[in-house]
């Protein structure tokens, strides 16, 4: 024996029925009966005792059991490795939330990020030698400041670049990018334009044998070359 239709059943001034498959339809106002999300107990208990609801409730009802439910993402495990789409393999310290993971990478770099971040795998690790294969960003305290970036990468490219006209280094304590940036800030006094870091004295580009002058027209080349590189420093 095939079911029968329950209703319809009138529930605050709208029409509601279960048909034959167990479903509950609301019926329009061209007489089209439509699916509804409303329990199909409550319409069998409307239509037994002829109940009214208040319809302020009712659409609240249909409304709340209509929201798409958000996918539940499980939490990263601790330990657990991932691949970086730059910077290589790194852990997963703890998640202690969606946006609060801490995750560390072989180079001893840590720093908190998103779980989407981890999973799409597009954090860096800041104490990679990314800039010629010397230099490492250190961090993210001076990454909006351009030109100081862009004085510290020309630096590096005169003595490790492919390109170098001569022979000099950089002292290890300005192969961090922020420890150079500190210097940058303490010695530029505010000035806008790019400024380039020039030897006082011997062949290493150090805070005591360094100062900081402004370009000529013909050096802006330089400058323009490690502007163009600026984007790897976010």
């Amino acid at each position: 024996m095939s079911a029968q239709i329950i209703g319809p059943v009138v529930v605050s001034g709208v029409t509601m029925r279960i048909n034959q498959s167990g479903k509950v339809q609301y019926q329009r106002h061209d007489g089209e009966w439509c699916s509804s999300s409303k329990a199909a107990e409550e319409v069998i208990a409307c239509a037994g005792e002829k109940q009214k609801l208040d319809a302020r409730e009712l659409r609240q009802a249909i409304i709340e059991r209509k929201k798409p439910r958000k996918k539940r993402r499980d939490r990263l495990r601790s330990g657990t490795v991932y691949q970086s789409k730059s910077c290589g393999p790194f852990t997963v310290v703890y998640d202690r939330g969606a946006t609060d993971v801490l995750v560390r990478f072989p180079s001893g770099y840590e720093c908190h990020t998103y779980r989407a971040v981890v999973r799409r795998g597009t954090i860096r690790d800041r104490l990679r030698p990314s800039v010629y294969g010397v230099g490492y960003l250190g961090g993210v305290e001076h990454t909006t400041m351009k030109r100081a970036y862009q004085s510290w990468r020309e630096m590096m490219r005169r003595c490790y670049g492919p390109d170098r006209g001569r022979k000099g280094s950089v002292c290890e304590e300005w192969h961090n990018y922020q420890t150079f940036a500190d210097w940058y800030c303490s010695h530029s006094l505010g000035e806008r334009m790019f400024m380039r870091v020039m030897l006082t004295e011997g062949t290493e580009y150090s805070p005591s044998t360094s100062e900081l002058r402004k370009t000529h027209s013909r050096e802006t080349k330089c400058a323009t070359n490690a502007k163009n590189t600026t984007n790897g420093l976010q």
